[in-house]
């Protein structure tokens, strides 16, 4: 059983690291709403896991239910299952607060640093550029 959860340890964190629904929702909330939106985001995306976890150990329950003769396997199985889920919430849950905290430290640093005031001055002056530039071009 150690070796299939070290095996599914890489899987678990590839499927964690890659962008998707999950990703963009921690980053906006967390850029938005700063740690605490984040991490709420965090636990539901962590825990929703879970429910999907215990809905595959049934499945694997009424097939041990359906056949004796393979019940010490499925047995077995079910408990990899369970334990493997368990493993995906703690690498979601450690993965996305990780990123939730990057993104809030991030916008707590342009937001109370000033930077946001220096982007968007700086990103209205190249639209003022542009807008001039575009004025005075030859048709």
């Amino acid at each position: 059983m150690l070796h299939t959860l070290l095996t599914f340890l890489p899987v678990a964190a590839l499927l964690s690291l890659t962008p998707g629904a999950a990703t963009a929702l921690v980053v906006r909330n967390a850029a938005r709403g700063g740690r605490r939106h984040a991490f709420f985001t965090t636990s539901g995306n962590s825990i929703g896991v879970l429910p999907w976890g215990c809905f595959a150990a049934v499945g694997i329950a009424t097939v041990v239910a359906a056949s004796a003769a393979v019940f010490d396997a499925v047995k077995l199985a079910g408990a990899v299952v369970l334990v493997v889920i368990g493993l995906r919430f703690a690498v979601d849950l450690v993965w996305y607060s990780t990123l939730a905290l990057c993104v809030a430290r991030a916008r707590k640093a342009f937001v109370d640093a000033g930077w946001g005031r220096r982007v968007e001055r700086l990103t209205g002056a190249v639209l003022i550029g542009l807008g001039i530039r575009l004025a005075l071009e030859r048709r």
